[in-house]
Parts: C-alpha cells; structure tokens; sequence
C-alpha cells in the first residue's frame, strides 16, 4: 500500500503567483478544478465574448419588450441576410466564428441555452464544460509531484520509473506527463525547487518594473561594466585582447552619458572614467545607480569625506542588490544592444560573444597565431563605436518619449557643474594623521611649514597618480593648506601611485601563478624542500646517529 506522503513539497514554494495566501494541499490536487476563465487560452477567450455579445444583444431586445423568439428571428434575418448595419455585421462575424459545419447560425434552443446559462452563472457560464475538466485523483500525484521538484530536474519519464521502481506503482509515463503538464508553471516545471529561488525570483515571481516618468533628464545615471564581446590588438603585447569599457547612460532618456576603456573594473581607471565623463557634459548626475563591484563601491569613490564622487557634487550612490539583474536592467539591456547591433555587424569574424560558433571562433584565434589575420586596433574600434553611437544609437527613439530621439532628449539637459576639475575629481583622497609638519603616506613622505598648525589633526591628501613628487593637503571640509613636497621615500618605491597600484597587481598575478604550479607539483608527487630539510637539521636540538656510507638511507614518509 502506498504510504502518504509527508511533505508534498515546502509550503513556502507552494505561494501562488500574484496571491498573498498559500495554496493548500486541496488546491494543489484539484488544480484543474478553478474554473478561472482568466487562465484560458486566447481563442477560448474570444469564443466566450462572441457568445456575450449575442446573449448581451437578444437580453436587451428582451428587456425593450420584444420577446425572445421575435428577437431571435429578426437576428436571423438580418445576419443571413444583406447585413447593412454594423451591429448586426459584428454579430454575424461573431455567429460565424461559432458555427459548426455549414451551418451559418446556431439553432433557437442552442442560443437559448447560453442566454439561460449567461443570466445564472456570467462569462462563466458560457464556457464549456470540458475545458475544466477535474483531473481525478489516484493517490500517486503528490509523489509524483515531490519527486519532479527536485534541483536535478527529472522529466516525466524518470519521474514515472521512480514510481515504478522504488514505490511499486503502476503507472505510464504519458500519465504522469500530462498530470505535471496540466500543473500551474510555478508549482511544476518553473518551481522554486527545480530552478532555484533566485532565478524564480528573477524570472517568474511578479515585480513592479521601474518607471522614470518623475525623474529628470540626468538626474540618475546607471552605470557597470562590460567585456567588450570583439577580440582586437592588445595596446602593449599585442595580442588578442577583449577591452573591458565602462558603460554609463542616463535612466530617463537611454543615452550613453558616457564610456571609459580599461583593462580591468580597477578603483583608479573607473576614477578616471567618471572624471572624464563630467567633464565631457559639464555636469554632475545628483544620483549615481552603480554595481557593487569594487571598481565602483570603495572608500575612494563614496566616503562621506574623501570619495572622489562626493568631491565632485554626486549627493548619493546608490548601490545595486546583489544578484539581482533586474536592479541594473537598463544599462544590461545596453549591453546587448551593443553586442548584438554592433559586435555582431562591425567585424563578424572577431566578434567572440557566447553565441558565437565555436568553430569559426577557433579558427579566428588559430589564424591570429600564424599571423594570417590582423587584429583590429583599440583606435579602430574606438572609432567604429564613436560613429555607431552618433549616426544610430542616439538617433534611436528615447526612453521617454518615442516621438524624439535620445540626442534632442539629452538636448534638454540643465546641467549640474561639478564642484572640482577632471584632474582635481580624478585625484583619490586619503585622511591622513600630521606629525611634526610631516605626512606619510604609500612609503612617502611629505613635509610643509605650513602643516605644523595641524599637528596631531587628520586632515585630506589628494595624490597625484601619475606624479608623486607633490600632493595637495586639505582640511577635512576641504579648504586647501598646502602643496606638500616629497622628501623621503620609504624602501623602494616607482616614480607614480599608478606605476605601484599597477606592480601590486603584478606580483599578485605572479604568486597567484606560483601557488597553481606548487600545487601542479604537489599533485604529481610528493614534494621536499631541501633546503629546509637542511635548516632543520642544523636547529636540532638532541644526539645525532651516524650511518655508513654504504648503509642505505630510508625515509620514513607515512606520517
């Protein structure tokens, strides 16, 4: 005998789409059995109004005193024959579309029956019966049920042989096929269980899409990352090299505020980009929508005091919900515009992105080896994109308002100017401790007479990344006190705050390779370090046992 099942699946997953209450265990089983018109396909739909119509019609020639079967007789007359007004021409149509076989009109009794069912039960009873038809139940659905919401995905036909196999029931794989076919999406196929809860979330729960009807134009700029999807001519090696550009665009009309090339999401290259993009447009977006990759939320761009966005006039940085795509839904819907209007059309056989064959995509990478294919430059696609964004994207209907383009919207921009320079936004910040007129900071050391009223007190060092012989120091509301020059470095330094960010990556790229081939040799076989078998032997601390020469020496390896 079957025995019941004790959780049919976690009640927390059983939440109906657009219902705040939880669908019961009777619900589940009967899920055929709601009778929601609503849920009906479209022709289903359109069967239910053409009978509306006609009951709607006859009811009110009824109610104006003309009995039924006069009414239905003058229908008949006018729709089977030359139909002149539209009413009746509406209705024909609609008696059309229901008619079985050659006939053009269904019978008196027919019609009657719907106008009977219309005036007892609405809409709803003007649908057949058997498009509800009540699944009956046989006891292994539940199971059947449990065992399809796993994370594995089984389909129906490994659903069915667990049931034979493991439960000893009798059943085929079409029943159970059709049982979780007939299943409301988000309790079967698309279920919490068998997608996980952050694609269900993502792609199947119900959500309120944003709207920028309130916001003004560059008020709120979005702005992430994107690995270019064209392979191109690295700039220093020159090899092939996918750019990762820093993509920014205006919420409320869609055009690109603007874009920054770098190898890397690093902190100094978005700092750059940023600045080069306020300067560009002579404004600051009061509201920054950004990823929450370290590139775009550290201390050096959003510290209340030092960060480099506030510096500039930004009022606040809002912060994307982690793994959550819809938050960051424009500039993603950016990003496959570009890949599929531009990567795709400006040079097809270096376009590398996921859809890409992976065929022509190897022979690209293997004729750029030989030195048969010559990889584009970094100008030339910077170029191609400057022109695509000019002459199409922005020539492109806008955001909010269809009847103009996204370059005559951002035309109406009242812009913002920032509180500093390019070069004075694109300087990170640091608060610093003065000690004797002295400040140390990165190895360096800087001094200034004037620093010596500030002694013991914090105060604001904006570094120069490319040059590191001066930095400027501020109080920490920002009023200037000096120009401090280096005067000592401490251990060995580069001539920029840039060079050294760039060796720290470097060596960590290089100890990142150098732990992979320790483990590669640590896996082959088992690893001993001489030279510290060597200085343990000289720290022992005990009597040491001599062996002959022609003795043979055993290691004991086993613990």
């Amino acid at each position: 005998m079957l025995e019941p099942v004790k959780q049919l699946i976690t009640r927390g997953n059983l939440q109906l789409v657009n219902s705040d209450r939880l669908a019961t265990r009777q619900e589940l089983m009967k899920h055929a059995a709601h009778g929601d018109i609503a849920r009906l396909p479209k022709k289903y739909i359109d069967v239910i109004d053409a009978k509306e119509r006609i009951c709607k019609f006859l009811i009110e020639k009824n109610n104006a005193g003309i009995a039924l079967n006069n009414a239905y007789e003058n229908l008949k007359v006018n729709v089977l024959g030359q139909v002149i007004n539209p009413i009746y021409a509406k209705l024909k149509e609609d008696l059309l579309m229901l008619s079985v076989g050659a006939k053009e009109m269904h019978s008196r009794s027919q019609i009657f029956a719907w106008i009977d069912k219309y005036k007892k039960h609405g809409r709803q009873g003007l649908a057949s019966k058997h498009w509800f038809r009540v699944h009956k139940t046989q006891g292994w659905e539940g199971l059947a049920l449990q065992i399809y919401n796993i994370p594995g995905q089984p389909n129906a036909a490994t659903v069915a042989r667990d049931l034979k196999r493991k439960h000893g029931i009798e059943v085929s794989i079409g029943q159970v096929r059709n049982y979780l076919n007939k299943l409301p999406t988000h309790l079967a196929v698309n279920s919490p269980e068998r997608i996980g809860k952050h694609l269900f979330s993502q792609r199947e729960a119900p959500y309120v899409k944003r709207h920028a009807n309130d916001v003004l134009v560059g008020e709120i700029i979005m702005a992430d990352g994107y690995r270019f999807d064209t392979y191109i001519a690295d700039p220093m090696t020159g090899d092939i090299w996918r750019p990762e550009f820093m993509h920014a665009i205006d919420i409320k009309t869609g055009y690109l505020f603007g874009y920054a090339v770098m190898a890397n999401e690093g902190s100094y290259d978005v700092m750059m980009g940023w600045a080069s993009m306020i300067e560009k447009h002579n404004h600051v977006p009061p509201l920054n929508y950004v990823d929450r990759g370290s590139g775009y939320t550290n201390k050096l761009a959003n510290d209340d005091v030092s960060g480099y966005l506030i510096r500039a006039g930004v009022q606040a940085v809002i912060k994307s919900l982690p793994k959550n795509a819809k938050g960051k839904g424009q500039i993603e819907r950016y990003h496959k515009v570009v890949r599929d209007d531009f990567c795709k059309t400006w040079m097809p056989h270096f376009y590398c992105g996921p859809d890409m064959s992976a065929d022509w995509l190897n022979e690209t990478t293997r004729l750029v080896k030989a030195g048969k294919l010559q990889l584009p430059s970094l100008a030339e696609l910077v170029a191609a994109y400057d022109a695509w964004l000019r002459d199409d994207y922005h020539q492109r209907p806008a955001a909010n308002d269809k009847s103009i383009t996204r370059a005559q919207a951002w035309g109406t921009l009242k812009p913002i100017p920032p509180y500093a320079t390019a070069i004075e936004i694109a300087r990170p910040s640091k608060q610093r401790i003065v000690q004797r007129a002295i400040i140390q900071i990165e190895s360096r050391k800087y001094m200034h007479p004037d620093l010596i009223a500030f002694n013991g007190k914090s105060v604001l060092v904006e570094l120069d990344i490319f040059n590191h012989q001066l930095v400027t120091i501020r109080s920490l509301d920002g009023f200037l006190i000096c120009d401090a020059p280096l005067i000592k470095t401490v251990g060995i330094v580069s001539d920029s705050f840039l060079q050294d960010k760039r060796n720290k990556a470097e060596l960590a790229a290089i100890n990142r390779k150098e732990k992979q081939i320790a483990e590669i040799k640590a896996r082959n076989g088992i690893v001993i370090d001489a030279e510290a078998v060597a200085d343990n032997a000289l720290s022992f601390d005990g009597e040491f046992t001599q062996i002959d020469d022609d003795q043979p020496l055993i290691l004991d390896l086993t613990e």
